[in-house]
C-alpha cells in the first residue's frame, strides 16, 4: 500500500505543481511529500520484542548528537582520499549526518566547497567533495540548514506518525528509506481509507500539542529498563542512542529530530493505493 503524506517544508519543488497544498497563519507555503509504502513482502525487524537488526552506533565527533541546531563549526582535516566521484575527507569534527538508516546525507560547505555526499565507512564520516580543502587547520563547515531542518522535521513526523499507526491499528513499521523530498516507510499490513484519515487526526493532534522528542545515549546495561516501553526492541551494542517522543513513542533511532512535534506542524494523507499480494485492512 502507498501512501502519499504532506508535512511542512520549504524547498520541494516537486509539490509546487500539486494543488494539494497547506498554508500556515502568514500565508506561508510549506512543502514536503512523505511516501509511505505498505508491503508485508518485505522482512520486517521483527515483531514487538524480537530483536531489531539495525544497530545504531555513535561516535564522539559526530556535533549533531550533541545539537542537531548547529549549524557552523570550525575544526581540522583528518586525511584525505582522492576517489572516482570526488575527495573522501574526515574530519576531525563533524556537522554532517551520513546518509543512512532511512535519512539522506546532510548538505553544506567544507572550506567553501559543497558537500557532495556524506558516508560512513568503518565508523568514519566520510564527506565527499569536488576537491580537497585548501588548509588542513581551522576549516569552516556550514550546514544547508533549510535542507537540514526539512530532513528534521521528515524523521520526526515519521516517528509520530509510524507509533500512532501501529497503537491504533497494530500495523508496525518494518522500515523507512529517505530521499529528496520522499520519505517511504513499509508497514505490516494496508490500512483503510477510514483508518487512514483516524491516523492522520491523531497524528495532527499530537503534533498541536508539542510535546517533547530528546535523543540521548544509554549503555547496554541501562537498556533493559527501556525495552519494555520500546516499540522496537534493539540487540545490545556498545552504545545505543534513543528518541522518544513525550507520552507517544520511544525508539532507537540515530537520525536527526527536532525538539518538539509542534515543528513538524502538519502532516496530511492524500492518497494510498494496495500493493499485490499484500494484506488488507
Amino acid at each position: 500500500m502507498s501512501s502519499t503524506i504532506f508535512l511542512p517544508s520549504q524547498n520541494c519543488p516537486k509539490a509546487q505543481k500539486s494543488p494539494l497544498f497547506c498554508k500556515n497563519g502568514q500565508g506561508v507555503l510549506y512543502y514536503l511529500i512523505l511516501m509511505i509504502e505498505i508491503d508485508i513482502r518485505r522482512p520486517a525487524w521483527g515483531k514487538r520484542g524480537a530483536t531489531e537488526k539495525r544497530r545504531v552506533r555513535m561516535a564522539a565527533n559526530r556535533l549533531f548528537y550533541k545539537d542537531a541546531y548547529q549549524r557552523q563549526c570550525t575544526t581540522d582535516v583528518v586525511s584525505v582520499t582522492e576517489g572516482k566521484d570526488g575527495v573522501a575527507v574526515a574530519l576531525k569534527e563533524s556537522l554532517f549526518h551520513a546518509q543512512g538508516g532511512g535519512q539522506p546525507a546532510d548538505r553544506g560547505w567544507i572550506d567553501g566547497l559543497p558537500v557532495l555526499d556524506v558516508r560512513e565507512r568503518d565508523g568514519e564520516l566520510l564527506h565527499i567533495l569536488p576537491k580537497a580543502p585548501s588548509r588542513e587547520t581551522g576549516v569552516l563547515c556550514e550546514l544547508d540548514w533549510d535542507w537540514r531542518y526539512d530532513l528534521m522535521k521528515q524523521h520526526t513526523g515519521q516517528h509520530v506518525l509510524s507509533a500512532v499507526i501501529e497503537q491504533l491499528f497494530g500495523s508496525a513499521t518494518n522500515i523507512s528509506r529517505g530521499d529528496e523530498f520522499v520519505n517511504q516507510i513499509d508497514l505490516e499490513h494496508a490500512l483503510s481509507p477510514g483508518q487512514l484519515v483516524q491516523a492522520q487526526r491523531e497524528s495532527n493532534r499530537i503534533l498541536r500539542e508539542g510535546r517533547a522528542v530528546s535523543a540521548f545515549l544509554v549503555t547496554p546495561q541501562e537498556l533493559e529498563a527501556y525495552l519494555p516501553r520500546m516499540r522496537h526492541a534493539i540487540s545490545p551494542h556498545e552504545s545505543i542512542r534513543l528518541v522518544e517522543i513525550e507520552e507517544l513513542d520511544l525508539m532507537g533511532c540515530g537520525g536527526v529530530h527536532v525538539k518538539n512535534t509542534a515543528e513538524v506542524e502538519l502532516i496530511k494523507v492524500l492518497g494510498a493505493k494496495n500493493v499485490a499480494g499484500q494484506k488488507g485492512a
